[in-house]
């Protein structure tokens, strides 16, 4: 019995700390993926665990019926855990697009990898807390921030949360970083010397942020 309590008690926590266990993950230098897919296992294995201890106190003579709801007691971890924290079809997404590498780009020049915004973008302020995670995991990574403006004001903004590591400018050839986003923004841009490899907000999934690290 104190066995089952325990894993009820490490079931809620994995719940209510879903988010902070992946994040404590990546900060630990754990790949993106394994980060990403770790709780979910976490809550398979304890959904598992509680069925077979829970078994012991069930009293349902028909075959049936008694697995049915051990059933329903084995799922039911990982089916709250994914309604509370769903997984999003871009999540584990690694397919961009490779382009050529316009040497003549200054905006790109000295540059790992470039990340295309525009201002009051909800989504592109969103990806600082990534970019910051990225940037602590990999000291020597040169990251930019571009914003698509004419109004020096609008970098602010973004330099405010950004780590002090990462630059901000406006962007110097405005019509090609709109053509390279497609229009879509925040754009991602891993910068090589043959060619650039660029991802739209919804395909910049953990897979690619492993991919991206892989080849620093």
């Amino acid at each position: 019995m104190k066995s089952l309590i325990l894993q009820i008690i490490l079931l809620a926590s994995t719940l209510f700390f879903f988010k902070a266990l992946e994040n404590t993950l990546i900060s630990w230098n754990f790949s993106w993926t394994i980060s990403k897919v770790f709780p979910y296992l976490i809550l398979i294995i304890l959904g598992f665990t509680i069925s077979r201890k829970i078994k012991k106190f069930f009293f349902i003579k028909i075959p049936f019926l008694r697995f049915f709801l051990l059933l329903i007691i084995f799922l039911a971890p990982f089916g709250i855990g994914f309604l509370l924290n769903p997984i999003y079809e871009g999540d584990f997404s690694k397919n961009g697009i490779s382009i050529a590498n316009e040497q003549s780009l200054s905006d790109f020049k000295g540059f790992d990898l470039v990340v295309i915004t525009i201002p009051n973008c909800p989504y592109c302020h969103e990806s600082v807390n990534t970019i910051n995670l990225m940037q602590k995991r990999n000291p020597k990574l040169k990251i930019k921030y571009i914003v698509c403006a004419k109004e020096t004001r609008e970098i602010e903004p973004y330099k405010v949360k950004l780590d002090s590591n990462i630059q901000v400018s406006l962007a110097q050839n405005l019509d090609k970083m709109v053509s390279i986003s497609k229009g879509s923004f925040p754009c991602f841009v891993k910068i090589n010397k043959a060619d650039i490899y660029t991802w739209s907000n919804d395909n910049f999934g953990v897979r690619a942020k492993d991919l991206l690290e892989s080849e620093i």
